[in-house]
């Protein structure tokens, strides 16, 4: 295994992002999603972990001129979701659970 270097996450060094944002909470079975903007929560619900549900919220994305999604890593549940909006063009960020847990 290579040596990888490994930038430590320093309180307030983060940078917002402007516009409509997606966060999911990917599960087995589904995935509960929220589009907010930097003033309110423009749709949240919950759609099922199936290529038809992810693009469902694909649409939602281009609807709500989406431009940056969020997803936990957890365990495999995320893994079709992310390849289907790299697919779409949709950046992903994959976060640590550790990491959002206290945000």
């Amino acid at each position: 295994m290579k040596n990888k270097k490994i930038t430590n996450l320093v309180e307030g060094e983060g940078k917002r992002k402007n516009g409509p944002i997606l966060g999911i909470d990917a599960h087995k079975e589904v995935l509960a999603y929220c589009i907010l903007t930097e003033t309110k929560i423009l749709t949240e619900l919950q759609v099922p972990n199936t290529f038809q549900g992810i693009d469902s919220l694909i649409a939602l994305c281009q609807k709500h001129h989406v431009s940056s999604v969020a997803v936990e890593s957890t365990a495999q549940y995320h893994f079709k979701l992310l390849y289907r909006f790299l697919n779409a063009g949709i950046p992903v960020l994959v976060a640590n659970p550790q990491q959002t847990k206290t945000t």
